[in-house]
């Protein structure tokens, strides 16, 4: 709580309390203040206890929902693997040749048919 405030600041604000306030009040004040820290801590401890249930209860839900995910995407790539293996050829090796673009390139088209004159 004190770290921003060095010794000699703190001294000097506790001198300036004791003569405002005088020897009879300051420890009655101190009393005060320090009661009313313990006060404002509890408070915020009981809103962070508060909000960390209400998070916990929204993440819940969630939590199942990707359980249920998890488990879809499990047996999605069980089924993946499996028509992987089903669609994998098993046969001999193809035969390499050319493809078939090349088979077609060295083919040429027809002449066009030209009637024939009467001579």
């Amino acid at each position: 709580m004190f770290d921003s405030i060095s010794f000699t600041e703190l001294i000097t604000i506790l001198l300036i309390a004791l003569v405002v306030f005088g020897p009879q009040r300051l420890p009655e004040l101190a009393r005060k203040a320090g009661e009313w820290a313990r006060e404002i801590r509890k408070t915020a401890g009981e809103f962070r206890r508060g909000l960390d249930k209400e998070v916990a209860e929204i993440k819940e839900p969630f939590k199942e929902v990707k359980a249920d995910l998890d488990q879809a995407q499990g047996d999605l790539k069980a089924i993946r693997d499996d028509v992987k293996r089903s669609v994998e050829w098993v046969g001999p090796p193809p035969v390499v040749g050319p493809s078939p673009q090349e088979a077609l390139a060295d083919k040429r088209p027809d002449p066009p048919e030209t009637p024939e004159e009467p001579e």
